[in-house]
């Protein structure tokens, strides 16, 4: 097997190097090896470089920028240039480029939304750029290295060629090769092996040269366009995140469909689905795009377990008393990668060293991690000759330990005695949004196991990956006659990705969310009966005999096999009839005793309520069916695991079945566990309440909404006063607030101005006299009265209990000021009474607001005159049009205005005749999903303006 050099670039070239970054591979299995001994060795601890650490610069590139300063390198290296990342505190403004181009700094790239530049920058301004207010952290960039032979096809054991039989050829189906290198192109091209017509574009983001390095992305295009002969190609090579950042973009822009990507990131995440990478996979994923990436070839190349030093020397143990991993060395350089689980960035301190088979300390990583920096250490050993064969051995030295943690150790391209071969992806195949392939021999194809080599998961946060297997090691006749082999998860994903392309070429309207789901269902399970760690939904096929259901159980719970007493989990099942049939689906559910459910999507079958049967008389070949409903727990359900169990055509439904049932949680607990981007509770976050958790819990409470997993509980306005305070000091949820004097702590007083025609004018002030974290107004007014909000600023109004909310710290003489307008019902007495109180929870108090009779406020007022009234505002969704229906007398044209939480107008109409007002799609007159305040205002025969103000929530 021919073997692929990597290619690496660096501003520093010693011929004994030590490199300290985060890296991506190509996914391509190392070389295998024998069993082997190895000596017992005790080194000392030692010492950290003698560097002084900066909390904004990765301590291995301040080091190697005074190596090139200090000319102390063992083989001279000229001063030329750093190639590093900056990472920007705030969005970039041109400001900030004229100040870098000012100390002599080169802008390569950038990648905006990320708020990354990849730049060149001279060695004695690393301190001085660190330095700006604008750069958070300066580290070098994450680099992939390629391995590999080349490859071509393998379209019969997946079944391809039963669909380019049916004339799906993958036509039309843009597909993005995001790749490091693409060598021998033009040979490919001319040759015939990758037609001119397939390659709608190429660009090269590094900036060295689209065919330069290796030839691994040309490997995998060939093998795409062996399975879809008829899709666009569009090569992208990258040389690190920025340039990936880049590609991403760009496929966006371009229509891209499927993108395969079969290059492994490494020292990015904890192999938790986060971090830049996977960040980037998500974002296309949401965007309508197929991510496919290889799984890894790191099964044997990977270690992961807790912290342990049972003699407490600070040496991690990694078996047993071994302080030692073994690794394989063959010839050429070792590339050890080391994490923990304490991202994105760490107090804690751990150092990575690579002995020789002598004991002989030959490499270490000794970064400094001073809060600032992330969880990483790298080493690449290249000495002065090749690494002969042989044993080395891994150790890692805790520096300083705070908690504890897990430790994660990849090696590149060698194996690791012991290896774990659980949770062995790198990213961005543990990302989401990603589907993530493994790889089986083309000989074992039928029959299994997974290579050797192949990773597996699950991931750290409890995630099945892989979510396919698919071919590798499969066979290619060259122009020139030679048989090569492309082994590796490299290989296979881009016959997924390929098989991706022919079913969009058959179904040209489908999601990428429904073809991934179609290449799941159609998989032929191995291993454990459903998904699994290791082979995934099962093998590609394209030509399943055999209909196939699999259900997926949605919780508001992380991790998702959790639902609490009175909870309402959705129930997902994903039906497919297969290629090569035609025919009828029956479906039947079962559910525990004492459980109901109720339909949400029957997805056009006759449904049976009374045995829970789904049915459909005739579905085409290759279609696909999905069915929902809600699974109602009942509130005094006791605790435990349940199961669910249904057929489909007499066939066991594969994926989620069990879950458990758990004691409903309190609000405080819910909001400190939500996790606002996923949009779910998260058990393992920590207790402390962030904004953004703070913010949700605002909308909840404006909208009076059930909070997740409280088992239907909505969250009051003391409660929310608790959750500010918990927010503003820091405090985890269910410990004691700190305890402040409440006496004298604010001062509140109303003034009231009478308008003519009945109307009031409110102003409330507020003196706060000492610290205040939160504070909230209520104002009680009698049955009928209309109040519309003139001026808050800073401040949240819900509408519908007149409160207005605080959710700041204010400070010892700070004055808050509010006013509104108060309407009188029709017709109403000589007086009114107002109450009004401010209160909060830190320090807790309970004042009544003071000024006109202090409590109570009494006024003359005049019977108005007989005018029209708005009566009832009712919204309906009529279509997709949104209506406005006004109910009362003498109103002959309405205005609507919307506001968002904070007070800012996003919408007017203008004057419209008549008591309907109408917001139509696709002008832009419906804004987004969410929670929006409303003032509509109504004009009478007679010329009089009259208001009404209220909440809505737009769902659709």
């Amino acid at each position: 097997m021919d073997r692929w050099a990597p290619v690496w670039k660096s501003a520093l070239m010693p011929m004994l190097i030590l490199i300290l970054l985060g890296s991506a591979l190509a996914l391509l299995p190392a070389a295998g090896g024998r069993s082997w001994s190895w000596p017992r060795v005790e080194p000392s601890p030692p010492p950290k470089p003698p560097i002084t650490p900066n909390p904004k610069i990765e301590s291995s590139l301040l080091e190697q920028a005074q190596m090139v300063l200090s000319a102390s390198a063992e083989v001279a290296v000229a001063k030329k240039p750093l190639r590093v990342v900056l990472k920007l505190a705030r969005p970039l403004n041109p400001g900030l480029l004229a100040e870098l181009a000012a100390r002599g700094v080169t802008v390569e790239a950038r990648a905006d939304k990320l708020m990354l530049i990849r730049a060149l920058l001279p060695p004695a301004g690393l301190a001085e750029v660190a330095a700006l207010p604008e750069i958070s952290f300066i580290r070098r960039p994450y680099r992939p290295l390629a391995i590999g032979t080349q490859v071509q096809e393998s379209l019969g054991p997946i079944g391809a060629v039963l669909l380019h039989a049916h004339k799906f050829k993958g036509q039309g189906v843009r597909v993005a090769v995001i790749d490091v290198g693409f060598a021998d192109l033009s040979w490919a091209i001319s040759r015939g092996v990758l037609p001119r017509e397939a390659l709608a574009d190429a660009t090269d983001y590094t900036g060295e040269g689209l065919e330069t390095g290796t030839n691994h992305g040309t490997a995998v295009a060939e093998l795409v366009h062996a399975v879809a002969p008829e899709a666009l190609l569009y090569l992208k090579k990258i040389g690190d995140e920025v340039d990936l950042a880049n590609a991403v973009d760009d496929s966006l822009r371009q229509g891209i469909k499927i993108i395969v990507h079969s290059v492994g990131w490494f020292n990015t995440n904890f192999t938790d689905g986060r971090g830049i990478v996977c960040q980037l996979a998500d974002r296309a994923e949401r965007a309508g795009i197929l991510w496919v990436n290889a799984a890894g070839n790191h099964a044997q190349q990977h270690w992961t377990g807790p912290f342990r030093d049972l003699d407490s020397d600070g040496w991690v143990e990694f078996q047993g008393s071994q302080e030692e991993l073994k690794v394989r060395a063959g010839f050429g350089e070792l590339q050890l990668f080391l994490t923990w689980d304490d991202w994105p960035h760490t107090c804690q301190d751990y150092d990575l060293f690579l002995y020789d088979p002598q004991g002989n300390l030959v490499a270490s990583s000794q970064n400094y991690q001073t809060c600032s920096e992330p969880p990483t250490e790298e080493l690449y050993y290249l000495p002065l000759q090749a690494v002969a064969p042989g044993v080395y051995y891994i150790r890692v030295l805790a520096r300083n330990r705070l908690k504890p943690v897990a430790l994660k150790i990849f090696s590149a391209n060698a194996r690791l005695e012991p290896a774990v071969p659980q949770g062995s992806l790198p990213a961005p195949a543990d990302a989401r949004g990603v589907l993530a392939v493994g790889a089986i021999p083309i000989g074992l194809w039928e029959t299994g196991p997974t290579a050797a080599y192949s990773s597996q998961g699950p991931t750290s946060d409890g995630r099945i990956k892989p979510d396919l297997v698919a071919p590798d090691n499969v066979r290619t006749a060259t122009e020139v006659g030679f048989l090569h082999r492309f082994q590796g998860t490299s290989a296979a994903a881009p016959q997924v990705a390929g098989a991706a392309a022919l079913i969009l070429s058959q179904h040209s309207e489908w999601t990428a969310a429904e073809v991934r789901e179609a290449l799941e269902t159609t998989a032929v399970d191995m291993g454990p009966p459903g998904k699994d760690n290791i082979y995934g939904a099962g093998r590609l096929s394209l030509s399943l005999g055999r209909p196939r259901a699999v259900r997926e159980i949605t919780s508001p719970i992380r991790p998702g096999d959790q639902a609490v007493q009175g909870d309402s989990p959705l129930v997902t099942i994903r039906l497919v009839m297969p290629p090569s049939h035609f025919g009828g689906l029956v479906f039947q559910e079962r559910i525990p005793p004492g459980f109901r459910l109720i339909p949400v999507e029957n997805a056009g079958a006759e449904f049976d309520p009374e045995r829970l049967i789904w049915s459909w008389p005739i579905v085409e070949p290759g279609s696909g069916r999905t069915i929902s409903y809600k699974l109602i727990i009942p509130p005094d359900q006791p605790p435990g695991s349940y199961r669910l169990g249904g057929r489909l055509n007499g066939e066991a439904v594969e994926g989620e079945a069990e879950f458990r049932v758990i004691p409903p949680m309190t609000v405080a607990e819910a909001v400190a566990h939500w996790d606002a981007e996923e949009e779910l509770i998260d058990l393992k976050l920590c207790d402390r309440i962030e904004r953004a958790q703070l913010e949700q819990a605002i909308s909840w409470w404006l909208a009076g909404s059930e909070v997740p997993a409280t088992g239907g509980k909505a969250i009051s306005s003391d409660e929310l006063e608790r959750l500010i305070a918990y927010h503003l000091t820091g405090t985890p949820v269910g410990s004691l607030l700190p305890s402040l004097p409440a006496w004298g702590a604010a001062l509140a007083r109303r003034i009231v101005t009478p308008k003519g025609d009945g109307s009031l004018v409110v102003r409330v002030e507020i003196e706060a006299h000492s610290r205040i974290y939160g504070l909230r107004l209520s104002e009680d007014w009698p049955s009928g009265w209309e109040i519309e909000p003139l001026d808050h600023a800073d401040v949240i109004f819900n509408g519908s209990e007149i409160e207005w909310l605080w959710s700041r710290i204010i400070e010892p003489g700070e004055v808050l000021s509010i006013r509104y307008l108060a309407r009188p019902p029709t017709p109403t007495g000589p007086e009114v009474e107002i109450r009004g109180i401010i209160s909060s929870a830190l320090p807790r108090f309970n004042y009544s607001i003071s000024g006109l009779g202090r409590a109570e406020l009494k006024l003359e007022i005049p019977d108005p005159k007989p005018r029209p009234q708005i009566g009832a505002v009712r919204v309906i969704l009529r279509g997709k049009a949104l209506e406005f229906r006004v109910e009362g007398d003498g109103i002959e044209a309405l205005r609507l205005r919307l506001f968002d939480l904070s007070g800012l107008k996003i919408y007017d109409s203008g004057w419209v005749r008549g008591q309907i007002l109408s917001l139509t799609p696709g002008s832009g007159e419906i804004p987004a999903n969410g929670v929006y305040l409303y003032l509509l205002s109504g004009r009478g025969t007679g010329g009089e303006e009259l208001k009404k103000s209220g909440k809505v929530a737009i769902l659709r």
